[in-house]
């Protein structure tokens, strides 16, 4: 079953990409890492739902509406470690991209400053490696949640630094760092706007290095 919610929300964003574009992200990570929460914070409604609970395949695309006139198309996919079935994984990730009619612009890998970078992690960037191909790191933006656990002399450089995460690093250094720090429990408008304009910006980068094609499977 397939769940589509098509909603406009008006967000005070400017973007330099042409208003008329709609550009459509993927949204993936562990089950844990906060992805529902940022899907809701990039829409600025709670619209995506925990799957617990729901038919396996249950898929969401939600739809944002900039100031500008741009849309941005929001699809979710189920927790990378609700199954241990890869073949299921892929079944369910395959049904997730069909809602990107025309593929999807970015890729972002949500994970959690809240724990260390595990086994685990390195488990889903093999297993999304394996089935998109080795290309899109080229679509790949890397959003750390838990941007509330910082304190104001906390970067998210000190973050990777002091924690040596070289895997993490590593991907890093192939994507040309973009990577962005979200706090979804924050109630500051001027922050939701802020970290929402930094992935953005992101995007509009990716797709810029692309040359404006979205990544198709």
């Amino acid at each position: 079953m397939f769940v589509y919610f098509f909603v406009h929300v008006g967000v005070q964003i400017k973007s330099p990409a042409p208003p008329s574009e709609v550009k459509t992200i993927l949204l993936v990570g562990k089950t844990g890492n906060g992805k529902i929460a940022t899907g809701n914070s990039i829409i600025g409604r709670k619209l995506f739902k925990s799957m617990s609970g729901l038919a396996p395949n249950f898929s969401t695309s939600e739809q944002i509406k900039l100031e500008n006139g741009q849309t941005l198309n929001v699809i979710d996919t189920p927790g990378l470690i609700d199954s241990g079935d890869t073949e299921f994984l892929q079944m369910e990730i395959a049904r997730c991209v069909d809602l990107a009619n025309d593929g999807f612009h970015a890729i972002v890998l949500v994970l959690t400053v809240r724990y260390r970078f595990s086994r685990e992690d390195e488990a889903i960037l093999e297993f999304i490696s394996s089935f998109f191909g080795p290309k899109i790191i080229d679509h790949m933006i890397v959003l750390f949640t838990g941007g509330d656990e910082f304190d104001d002399d906390v970067t998210l450089d000190h973050y990777l630094e002091y924690y040596h995460l070289e895997p993490l690093k590593e991907i890093l250094r192939k994507n040309g760092n973009r990577r962005v720090l979200f706090d979804n429990k924050t109630k500051d408008e001027f922050k939701k706007s802020k970290q929402l304009k930094k992935l953005l910006i992101l995007v509009d980068a990716v797709v810029d290095k692309n040359g404006g094609k979205p990544y198709t499977k």
